[in-house]
């Protein structure tokens, strides 16, 4: 296994601290991926990743609040009340937001089944541990680009400007990480 690659004893000393975070071997993965072991590249990696998980994930968070007001204020299913919203042992999941605002022709133009169950896939894998820039970057892609019509008006430039400002002071090579809008 290759070792990864230190300028000077502060990048070592914040590998150290990280790593044990995230795991060495989640930094060897990330570097065989990049193809590169210096470690400011590999660090601004999975701050990339990292950043952009952050950014999607409030976004979907706001698509989601925005889909179950619809709901609530349309009184579109009996069941789902603010009341029920608002308790603490009720969960609601976005698969289950989805089917009532598609069941109930509530849905905007772009909040078709499809671009809605690709936000929800999306939230699905922020959640895990794989980084979003590799292998599935292409699909990663297409779920962005859903999430970016289905977000409002008012919100779509804030949205476009947070995903490009991820790679913001970061050393990163290798373009084709990126993700595209």
């Amino acid at each position: 296994m290759c070792e990864i690659i230190f300028k000077n004893d502060q990048e070592k000393y914040e590998y150290e601290k990280y790593a044990y975070l995230k795991g060495k071997e989640y930094y060897h993965y990330i570097a065989r991926q990049l193809n590169n072991f210096n470690y400011s590249c590999v660090a601004s990696a999975i701050r990339y990743d990292l950043r952009l998980r952050y950014d999607l994930y409030h976004y979907i968070g706001l698509v989601e609040d925005m889909l179950k007001a619809r709901v609530i204020d349309n009184k579109l299913d009996d069941d789902y009340t603010l009341e029920n919203f608002l308790e603490k042992n009720t969960k609601t999941s976005l698969n289950e937001i989805n089917q009532i605002i598609i069941k109930t022709h509530a849905n905007l133009e772009y909040e078709t089944k499809e671009n809605l169950e690709m936000i929800r896939e999306l939230r699905n894998k922020i959640a895990h541990f794989t980084p979003l820039i590799f292998e599935s970057k292409t699909e990663v892609e297409e779920k962005i680009k859903a999430l970016a019509l289905v977000i409002p008006q008012s919100h779509k430039q804030k949205f476009i400007q947070a995903i490009k400002n991820c790679q913001k002071n970061l050393d990163i090579p290798d373009k084709s990480i990126l993700i595209k809008l």
